[in-house]
């Protein structure tokens, strides 16, 4: 098949959290990294913005929402606050018409 497939990873624990996204030969690829649920990042370290990162840094506790919805077609990634479980960041990924 020639469409490119969407692959999402899921990875955490760096203190921090954000979202990536970046291509590569057939496969589209998303990130979503969240937090350590107990511990943010501390002080006011200098934070790079990563080539593929298309979210700005989430510097408070927080974790990742997974929601797959098969009638839309669609993966919606969300980035909660542990806090209040506020939003802080989402990204919506177009599953390819062959996913069932």
């Amino acid at each position: 098949k020639n469409a490119t497939s969407p692959v999402v990873i899921l990875s955490g624990d760096r203190h921090m959290g954000t979202m990536y996204s970046n291509s590569v030969p057939g496969a589209a690829l998303y990130e979503v990294t969240s937090s350590a649920l107990n511990m943010r990042i501390s002080g006011e370290l200098e934070l790079r913005r990563g080539t593929h990162q298309v979210r700005s840094w989430v510097r408070d506790e927080n974790f990742g929402v997974v929601d797959i919805d098969w009638t839309a077609k669609q993966v919606h990634l969300t980035l909660r606050l542990v806090r209040d479980s506020d939003i802080a960041q989402t990204m919506t990924v177009s599953l390819s018409k062959d996913i069932n």
